[in-house]
């Protein structure tokens, strides 16, 4: 069973659990209602709410099978994502992958390479998990060379404009 993690930081970025204040969760909201800018994500909705939003968040950071961490600027305090590893198998030491970069002002500035690095060496330290996958619209080009960089590979096309990704430690 997976436990709370504590919160651990990147030269840029630190990340925890995702507990958020008022004001935290109405921007992590407006990221969820945007869908001008993030047409590559699938749970975005325009009439996402504020309880769906809080009961997120409590089931993933209750699950035995995900971990959901909030990611934070260290010079700023700023939240602007969120990252998150499910389903996590034990058994198999894998893990999916997920990540959100909702604040446009964190968008192309290579941040996802650092956050991604991050994340999945932590992982694989406190949990033995050595192999990563992910799930990308090969139409996201920023995304897709991001992933590569971040040492995943093609494993298959899921579906005609899906690509899963493997990244192997």
């Amino acid at each position: 069973m997976l436990v709370r993690i504590l919160p651990f930081s990147s030269n840029n970025f630190s990340f925890q659990n995702l507990e958020l204040n008022q004001e935290q969760l109405e921007n992590y909201l407006s990221w969820m209602r945007d869908i001008e800018n993030n047409v590559f994500i699938e749970s975005i909705d325009k009439s996402f709410s504020i309880e769906k939003l809080t009961q997120y968040i409590d089931e993933k950071n209750s699950s035995s099978q995900a971990l959901l961490l909030g990611i934070f600027d260290n010079r700023s305090g700023i939240h602007f994502g969120n990252i998150k590893f499910e389903p996590i198998d034990m058994g198999s030491r894998s893990a999916w992958l997920g990540i959100l970069i909702g604040d446009l002002r964190y968008r192309g500035k290579g941040y996802a390479k650092e956050i991604i690095d991050s994340t999945c060496k932590h992982i694989s330290n406190k949990y033995n998990i050595n192999k990563i996958f992910l799930g990308v619209n090969k139409n996201n080009s920023a995304a897709l060379k991001t992933y590569l960089k971040s040492n995943f590979m093609i494993q298959k096309e899921s579906s005609s404009e899906g690509l899963i990704l493997i990244r192997e430690d």
